[in-house]
Formats: structure tokens, sequence, C-alpha cells
């Protein structure tokens, strides 16, 4: 599905039901909040992935033509809750990681700013950049984590975060254009922020289309059936190193041996033959001939020579 596709589908689900639609939003966001507040902040991070994962399903009831229900909105607490918790938190340990890893390096070159202060600067700001680009990357791959937990309610937490990674590779290009494409409602949203009512349903309705879309074209693709060759068609072995061939492979697929054998010298006749044994007596006899020569000669000289002495 293609990002314009998404964004005009979901945005006539979303009107369609346009209460039921804010209104989980908002409620999830509010249980968020509550419980980041209530425990210190790990109660946030507990509650997250239920709640989305039941922002998601909400969702998915319009999607498949079906009226929405805001009750639904806690299907992720009454299915595979300890699976959808570890799954949101193991996304979550990517980005604190990153997080950790560049405060302690902002600090290390904060140290080295007293000494060189031009180098310690750009060493700092390097890091930022480099902290914000591997968010955006995680970002992208873990995308469809909660999405596949609501789609798969008996998946693991951490087979579901893989599974985003697979399903994504080769998708997060279009998934930030796609994101993007948001950044108007976005802008407009931090200036008038009452527009939020409108921009973050309209957002995950699309989303969820977009997403439910790479999904549902990875769930097809590992379904397809393996095109294996018929169990009793011929074959034969590599020259070289042995591996199983069709019988018209000129090349080895392993190792780029060549399968055919260089054409053999054409065998000669019997005719053949004798002519060659008859020419190689007369070659022969005439070596012979020219040596008798050159001896009758030499014997010749040498009388010659005697008699004149």
């Amino acid at each position: 599905m293609s990002i314009k596709q998404a964004r005009i589908e979901g945005g006539r689900t979303f009107r369609e039901q346009w209460g039921t639609s804010l209104l989980v939003i908002l409620l999830a966001c509010a249980g968020v909040v509550a419980a980041t507040v209530a425990v210190f902040g790990l109660g946030g991070l507990i509650v997250e992935g239920p709640l989305f994962v039941g922002v998601y399903y909400v969702y998915y009831q319009a999607v498949q033509g079906n009226k929405m229900d805001w009750k639904d909105i806690f299907h992720g607490f009454k299915t595979n809750f300890g699976e959808i918790v570890l799954g949101t938190l193991i996304k979550a340990a990517f980005f604190i990681g990153i997080l950790i890893v560049a405060v302690n390096l902002a600090i290390l070159f904060g140290a080295l700013a007293a000494l060189v202060p031009v180098l310690g600067i750009i060493l700092i700001f390097l890091v930022y950049v480099a902290a914000i680009v591997a968010v955006i990357i995680f970002g992208l791959y873990l995308s469809a984590v909660e999405y596949i937990l609501m789609r798969e309610p008996d998946a693991k937490g951490w087979e579901a975060v893989k599974k985003s990674k697979r399903i994504m590779t080769g998708n997060t290009g279009r998934y930030f254009g796609f994101c993007l494409s948001f950044i108007g409602w976005f802008i407009l949203t931090s200036i008038f922020f009452p527009l939020a009512i409108y921009t973050f349903p309209y957002f995950y309705m699309s989303k969820q289309y977009f997403i439910g879309a790479i999904y549902d074209e990875a769930e097809r693709r590992a379904n397809e059936p393996v095109q294996n060759a018929p169990a009793d068609a011929p074959v034969k072995y590599c020259k070289h190193c042995g591996s199983p061939l069709p019988m018209e492979a000129a090349f080895c697929s392993k190792c780029g041996g060549a399968q055919y054998e260089a054409p053999a010298a054409p065998e000669t006749t019997a005719a053949e033959a004798e002519a060659e044994e008859v020419n190689e007596v007369k070659e022969t006899v005439s070596e012979k001939v020219e040596e008798v020569k050159e001896a009758g000669s030499e014997a010749v000289e040498e009388i010659k020579e005697k008699t004149e002495e």
C-alpha cells in the first residue's frame, strides 16, 4: 500500500468513527501519564505496551469494517499481558541504552572540553547527532512491535521484536516517508495544540493501514509454497565439490566449477594410421640416405687429401 492510499483510507475510516478514535487515544495517553507519575516512570513503561496494543486492536476493528468499542482498549491487559509488557520493555531498552551511552560520552567529552574547548564541543555535538540517528533507525525497525503483539495473541515479546525488525527491513525508508508526510500536521499541532484531536487519531488510523499492509505482505510471502524440484528429478553431482546439480547444469552453483569436459581429439581411422606409419618409414629412410651420402662425401674428401700428399 502506498503512503497516499494509507492516508486516504486512514482519514476516511477515522472520520467515520471520529469520537471513538479520539477517545481511545486520549485514554491511552492519560493512562501512560498517570502510571508514570504513580510509579516513578516505571509504571508508564509497564502500561504503555498493553494500552497501545489496545489502541491498535480498537482501530483494527474499524479497518475490518466493524464498529469500534472504546472498552477494547483494555484488550492488551486481558490477552497475553506479560509478553506484551516484555516486548515493549525490550523495545524501550534499545532507546534507554542509546541514551545512557550518549550521556556518558557527553560527560567524557565535557571533561575534554575543559582542556580543548573547540574539540570537546564538536565531539559532544557528534555524539548527540549519532544518538538521534540511532534512535530514528531503531524506531523505524521496531515500529511494528505493538501491531504484531495485537495481531498475534500468543506471540512472545522477544519474538515480536525480532519479527518487527524482519518485516520492516526493506520498508524503513517507506515508513520514514509515511511519518514525514504528517510533518505539516505535527508542526501545526505544536503551534495550535487543540489540533491534536484530529492529528493523532488521523495519524494512528493511517499507520494502522500502512503497517498492516506491510505485515500482511510479509505473512503472504512466508506462507507461499516453496517451489522444490520433484523428488524423483534426475540429478548429477559436481565433478569438483560433489554438490547435487540438475542434469542440465553447465556450472556448479556452489563452487562454480565447469561440468563439461574439453572435447577429445578425434580418433584416427586404420587407413590414416597406416598412412602415418608409411610416412614415418619414408622419413626414416630419407634420413639414413642423407647420412650415407654425408659419410661417402667425407670419405672421398679424405682420399683426395691423402692422394695429394
